[in-house]
């Protein structure tokens, strides 16, 4: 739990649980899954990913005839190009009703490395904005990520394990900051479809789109 000593709304704000994984339990494919701040009693928890930057295999762009959606398609290093994740607006500020479709509005640096001895790196950093559906406030999250992992395939399931790493997040609503924490990480799989230049990761809530670099 980090510290959110000095936000403007401490008194509402509700602190972030964090679900870093490496896109896991709510997030899949290394996306260090960012839940920002628990919901209340009897609701699922949103979360919020992340991704970073790995190994790179510096000849599996130069390989042609790739079947789609398995492990090999993987191997290589993917920059992000959209984030998109759906929470509860009751996340930022107790009692909000409605839900926040968060998209990313800048990316400084969005790198996920898989490699073929079975590890993996992600480096994100990253703001996904977006207005309530229902109280049509601005909402905002900046994400400074970086982890390490494992990574198994079965079929078109992503699953991560040993992640190293952390991600620090600021909230924002209307601009005004609400407060800042540091996450650690949690390993939930994804699901992935796969082409020659194109990668999307996806679980509930939420979906990341990569291209090849």
């Amino acid at each position: 739990m980090s510290d959110t000593r000095g936000a403007p709304h401490e008194r509402g704000w509700r602190r972030p649980e964090v679900i870093v994984g490496i896109i896991g339990a709510a997030i899949g494919a290394i996306s260090i899954a960012i839940t920002v701040l628990q919901l209340q009693e009897g609701k699922s928890a949103a979360a919020l990913p992340i991704t970073t930057p790995a190994g790179i295999d510096g000849t599996h762009s130069a390989k042609k005839n790739i079947l789609p959606d398995t492990r090999e398609c993987l191997i290589g290093t993917w920059n992000l190009s959209r984030w998109r994740v759906i929470v509860n607006a009751s996340q930022f500020i107790l009692d909000t009703p409605g839900t926040v479709d968060l998209i990313t509005t800048d990316i400084s640096t969005g790198i996920l490395q898989f490699n073929d001895d079975g590890s993996g790196s992600q480096t994100e950093k990253m703001t996904l904005s977006g207005y309530g559906n229902a109280d049509r406030n601005f909402y905002s999250i900046t994400t400074n990520e970086q982890f390490t992992f494992r990574f198994t395939v079965s079929g078109t399931t992503i699953s991560y394990g040993s992640p190293v790493g952390s991600a620090v997040v600021d909230s924002s609503i209307n601009h005004e900051f609400l407060g800042r924490q540091t996450v650690h990480g949690r390993l939930d799989p994804d699901s992935f479809t796969c082409s020659d230049d194109r990668l999307t990761l996806s679980s509930s809530g939420y979906s990341a789109e990569y291209e090849r670099g």
